[in-house]
């Protein structure tokens, strides 16, 4: 679970009812105790890791595309039908 510049830490929030919750999380080595950071939940309540920001998302599309367009060139050169 631990990342360069980071380590493991013990946190608790608090829900939207007011219920306490603890967890584990990866936190950057320049947070002290008491300091307030995001945490990421999934739909059940639990720990989740950070959805993807705008760039990311634009990155994977790019990326994927760039992809299927590759295999689909390499299937129809495999097949005989690009022809140069």
């Amino acid at each position: 679970m631990g990342e360069e510049g980071a380590v493991v830490a013990q946190v608790t929030w608090q829900d939207d009812v007011g219920g306490q919750h603890e967890g584990l999380v990866c936190a950057p080595l320049n947070h002290v105790s008491g300091t307030r950071t995001r945490i990421w939940l999934d739909r059940e309540g639990r720990l989740a890791p950070r959805s993807f920001g705008p760039v990311e998302v634009v990155f994977c599309f790019l990326l994927a595309a760039a992809s299927a367009g590759g295999a689909g060139s390499l299937m129809w050169w495999r097949a005989g039908l690009l022809r140069r």
